[in-house]
């Protein structure tokens, strides 16, 4: 585990000799008691995945793996960064998308579908982008509306990505609501 027994120089270490980058996963092959999960999503989603899991901390892997495959699907993301820069810097935007989306002020809504990031909407300007960002959340059901959490401070690892200023909101869909 990442700081635990797993220091941050080994982590690097391995990810150097690792004939597969970026397959993180290969780098716990030897550990027997490490099940490599792919969440199929990123930044809170994986949050869910977490607080599910630990409600069966006392179940065997194979169940606590059923149920977050179970969850996965239902994990709804949608967000927008304030500025194209850092996804350019990422490299999850081209060069030529960056310079049209910067010329035209068009702002993507990302999502995660079938575990490949989408992007079902673009929008002219902030403004704009976010404005429909929050009727989608006005359109959620009212219990769903009720339980909204405000993050504020994305860790640096996921903040690097989107910039400063992302804006957006995860919910899990289905009637028990994690």
């Amino acid at each position: 585990m990442d700081g635990v027994n797993l220091s941050t120089d080994e982590l690097y270490r391995r990810l150097k000799d690792s004939s597969q980058f970026p397959k993180t996963s290969l780098l716990f092959d030897e550990y027997e008691n490490v099940v490599v999960f792919d969440s199929k999503l990123a930044v809170g989603g994986v949050r869910f995945l977490v607080d599910e899991a630990l409600k069966y901390h006392d179940e065997a892997m194979e169940f606590v793996v059923e149920k977050l495959n179970q969850l996965v699907p239902r994990i709804v993301i949608a967000a927008m960064p304030e500025t194209l820069d850092y996804l350019l810097a990422g490299g999850r935007l081209s060069k030529s998308c960056w310079m049209v989306g910067k010329l035209l002020s068009i702002i993507p809504i990302i999502s995660f579908i079938n575990g490949r990031v989408e992007v079902p909407l673009k929008k002219r300007g902030i403004k704009q982008c976010m404005r429909t960002v929050v009727d989608m959340i006005r359109m959620l059901p009212e219990d769903y509306q009720n339980a909204i959490s405000v993050y504020d401070d994305l860790c640096s690892s996921i903040a690097c990505h989107w910039g400063p200023n992302a804006f957006g909101f995860i919910y899990v869909k289905g009637n028990d609501v994690v």
